[in-house]
């Protein structure tokens, strides 16, 4: 089975798993897992189920096995870009850039062309996390171009759309966000991509949640909800929530965002998503306060701070390891550099010693002879004395 027939298999597995259809997944995978020429892309496979399913550190295990495992550069070049994808989500950026530089490195082939824009426009979301929007903007332009050139009409086509909806609805103008949002809505309705229709659904929420028409924010929002709720994505519907909840306390709907908020508050505490606390407890504060309660909104107040002060804590430990891991890696690539000095010198003393050798030996056999040619002359001489 050839790398494209494979990939195009992992994807429909990946495809059905994120949007709509979970329930087909185990049967497949336990089909795939038999095969050991296989195994690595059930790992592939496995990564791209448990990120969709918000198990980033279960994402990065099964990705670095398919690393690993993988004897194909095709199949190597879909798991660095994908785990690059996983790392953008859990803002390790500096790692994430590292994986799309390997993915980008290995897919100078025309072969890899898709693999290429796939990884193009990772970079554009990248960026756009890190604020730097013109630069997110170039690489969603590049991925565009190799799609428009390559005819390829799949998921990576709506995830240009989005991202550059999401850019564009940072930093204007409006209508650009509006043309990218429309777009990509109506390519994923045309692929049945229920994911891509929720994501655009959110982005045409909030929208027109500022514009404001509340009418149309409530039902691009409840669109998003109703995907992500039927399709279990909880990290994606955990955003949308938090969005519709802060819309229903600006129309006074507190008793309404509070519901939402908590069942919010539910799912994300047991995931362990500290990144959302901080928004989440504000919103209850303003709930609270909404509703009159002081004794509740005084107990979140002191959880949202304590919120703050966590995710402060594990994103600057987060920044502290990259940097000792950083240090650690180029202390060793000052060793293996040292050590690499050291062997080419030892090559070269080496060297020049069996060059001294192969000397030695040539004079040696040259005196072994003249001592040989010398040696018969002096026997004749004397057997003629004799004589």
């Amino acid at each position: 089975m050839s790398d494209d027939k494979r990939s195009i298999i992992a994807d429909e597995i990946i495809f059905k798993y994120k949007y709509g259809s979970p329930e087909k997944i185990d049967s497949v995978v336990n089909v795939i897992s038999k095969h050991n020429k296989l195994k690595a892309w059930n790992h592939l496979i496995l990564g791209e189920i448990k990120k969709a399913g918000s198990d980033y550190s279960a994402a990065l295990s099964h990705l670095d096995s398919c690393l690993q495992m993988s004897e194909s550069t095709f199949l190597t070049i879909k798991a660095h870009t994908n785990k690059g994808k996983v790392l953008t989500t859990t803002n390790e950026l500096s790692k994430a850039l590292d994986n799309f530089q390997m993915a980008l490195n290995l897919s100078r082939g025309e072969e890899y062309a898709i693999l290429k824009a796939k990884t193009y426009a990772a970079l554009g979301e990248l960026y756009r996390k890190a604020a730097d929007f013109d630069i997110a903007v170039e690489y969603l332009d590049s991925a565009q171009l190799i799609v428009d050139e390559n005819l390829i009409y799949d998921e990576v086509n709506i995830d240009i759309l989005d991202r550059k909806s999401a850019i564009f609805s940072q930093i204007g103008p409006v209508d650009s966000m509006l043309f990218y949002s429309h777009k990509a809505l109506s390519m994923a309705q045309e692929q049945q991509n229920l994911h891509a229709q929720a994501v655009s659904h959110n982005e045409l929420g909030y929208y027109f949640e500022h514009e404001p028409n509340w009418d149309s924010a409530y039902y691009h929002y409840d669109k998003a909800i109703a995907i992500w709720t039927e399709t279990k994505t909880l990290r994606y519907l955990a955003n949308v929530q938090i969005n519709k909840a802060r819309l229903l306390m600006k129309d006074d709907k507190f008793e309404t965002a509070k519901t939402l908020l908590f069942d919010t508050k539910e799912f994300s505490e047991d995931k362990g998503w500290y990144e959302l606390y901080p928004q989440l407890y504000e919103h209850i504060c303003v709930v609270y306060q909404g509703l009159g309660d002081s004794l509740n909104l005084y107990k979140f107040e002191a959880k949202k701070i304590q919120a703050y002060f966590d995710r402060y804590v594990i994103e600057t430990q987060k920044t502290i390891l990259e940097m000792e891991s950083q240090i650690e890696l180029n202390k060793l690539k000052d060793t293996l550099n040292l050590q690499k000095s050291e062997i080419q010198s030892l090559q070269s003393q080496l060297d020049s010693q069996k060059s001294s050798i192969q000397t030695l030996t040539m004079v040696s056999g040259i005196a072994a002879v003249c001592i040989l040619f010398f040696g018969i002359l002096l026997f004749r001489a004397r057997r003629r004395k004799v004589q």
